[in-house]
């Protein structure tokens, strides 16, 4: 344990240390680079209160965050991060035809990805792409929510923590979209008995929504009922990884 937390230090300073060199080099990168470096402060914060938690947990520090094998086999996880982009996708359309899609931290979100060019779409990657899926997963549905689940029933301590994702992304709206999506990462999380098909299904959306936002994609006008249909498979996706978990 103690030697993988090392590793994703060190990953995380070496990224870090060539973008500050590029950025010093470069300052007219501007404001929206500097959003991608927040976020990746704002991750390894997580990753770190995350370890602290597990140490001081009685126990093996990866018991106490739920970074054990689980119980789910290969395709339950991939239908999980199926789901997981789907659900996503709904919110996506949802937002899109209340026209909130753009604004807050979603839409600096999308502005960094985009201003992104050359080596620095090595940081939007990281940022955006694979730090959160990893650091919140660790700290939201593995530290806090296995370790409300010892005290709360499972369906509580799933809500509660979902509820805490959702107010640490500091927006509304994006906060809103996110505590929806810890539920469905917080069952996940519950069925497996583990935190590792959680980590992949976030890592999953967020690399989509890093294509979506980054490349030319086909357009589709906006409704609530594409926004349905793409929730009730998500929920569909969700009932069959519970269904399959093996005591």
């Amino acid at each position: 344990m103690r030697n993988t937390a090392a590793a994703l230090a060190a990953f995380l300073m070496a990224v870090g240390f060539v973008e500050l060199s590029l950025w010093v080099a470069t300052p007219e990168r501007g404001i929206a680079h500097a959003l991608l470096w927040s976020g990746l402060a704002l991750q390894g914060t997580w990753l770190a209160l995350a370890f602290a938690g597990g140490f001081v947990a009685q126990g093996p520090a990866a018991a106490a965050m739920g970074l054990g094998p689980g119980r789910l086999g290969i395709a339950r996880i991939a239908v999980a991060c199926v789901g997981v982009i789907l659900m996503g996708s709904a919110g996506h359309v949802a937002l899109s035809v209340l026209a909130l899609r753009d604004s807050g931290t979603l839409g600096a979100i999308d502005d960094s990805i985009r201003a992104a060019a050359g080596p620095s779409r090595v940081l939007a990657f990281v940022a955006v792409g694979l730090a959160p899926g990893i650091c919140e997963e660790v700290f939201f549905r593995g530290t806090i929510q296995h370790g409300l689940a010892r005290r709360l029933p499972a369906a509580a301590a799933i809500v509660l923590a979902a509820l805490l994702f959702g107010l640490a992304h500091g927006d509304l709206v994006h906060g809103a979209a996110a505590a929806v999506l810890g539920v469905y990462l917080g069952v996940v999380t519950w069925a497996a008995g583990s935190v590792r098909p959680a980590i992949a299904a976030h890592m999953a959306n967020n690399l989509m929504g890093l294509a979506a936002a980054s490349l030319p994609v086909l357009r589709i006008q906006p409704s609530y009922a594409i926004a349905a249909g793409l929730a009730a498979v998500a929920l569909g996706c969700l009932g069959f990884v519970v269904r399959g978990r093996r005591p």
